[in-house]
């Protein structure tokens, strides 16, 4: 089984590197064989592939398992080139202006599909909707809508959909403090933000995903989880009570 993870030098793909090779790819802690693929590899996909070790635990990095790839998401010939015999492939989503992803989410994609690739778990996000008026939640829907037209989908979620007053009481009552959420205009958070100095771009990012979020977008829950492993998703209590 051979398994490559994309931005495996970012703070999520380091994570997800880190956990394949520390666990095993199965619930029982131990390295299994895929049929015919001897036993299991995770690719560590990236620009600067000797910045990956670096990133990852000691135990991910003695593991034996990890191997630093080469693959540049601007690239289309390194993505094939990295993909080739993979099984599963970790699609972590890239980061910057959203017209650069897009054209970055597609080369993955395409690279995928080229190489045969029946298995692609893509980090995207509940708003994936090109009608949105998040920046991000376009890019994330044209790149759901390339992996349904090159093969199988299946949108992952917790069990639940939260408010943001909700998610402050399961704070106050973790944190045995207070918790409370107050709602920022949207003019007043852009003003903020600029006075604060923050790039125009994230400015714009951040104001759009919000004007999603008030559109009720994030409200979206279904049982993917539960069908296709068995085991019920982990809720933002428990994941927040176990950080």
């Amino acid at each position: 089984m051979r398994i490559a993870v994309t931005g495996s030098t970012g703070m999520l793909g380091s994570q997800v590197v880190d956990l394949l090779a520390t666990t095993g790819h199965g619930a029982d802690g131990g390295q299994h064989d895929g049929p015919g693929n001897g036993p299991q590899q995770v690719l560590a996909l990236a620009r600067r592939p000797d910045a990956v070790l670096a990133a990852l635990s000691p135990a991910a990095r003695a593991s034996g398992v990890v191997v630093p790839v080469h693959a540049d998401y601007d690239d289309a010939g390194s993505l094939r080139a990295a993909l080739r015999g993979v099984d599963v492939l970790v699609f972590v989503s890239g980061d910057g202006e959203a017209a650069r992803m897009l054209v970055q989410h597609e080369n993955v994609v395409r690279a995928a599909s080229a190489c045969g690739l029946g298995h692609v778990v893509y980090l995207s996000g509940v708003d994936a909707d090109v009608a949105s008026p998040f920046c991000y939640a376009f890019t994330n829907g044209r790149t759901e809508q390339l992996l349904v037209e090159s093969g199988r989908h299946h949108d992952l979620t917790g069990p639940e959909a939260f408010t943001f007053e909700g998610l402050a009481g399961v704070l106050t009552g973790i944190a045995g403090i207070p918790v409370s959420y107050t709602d920022v205009p949207a003019g007043l958070l852009v003003e903020e933000l600029a006075r604060s100095g923050e790039d125009p771009w994230w400015t714009y990012a951040y104001s759009t995903m919000f004007a999603s979020v008030r559109e009720g977008r994030w409200g979206a829950v279904s049982g993917e989880v539960l069908r296709l492993t068995g085991r019920a998703p982990s809720s933002v209590t428990e994941v927040l009570a176990t950080a």
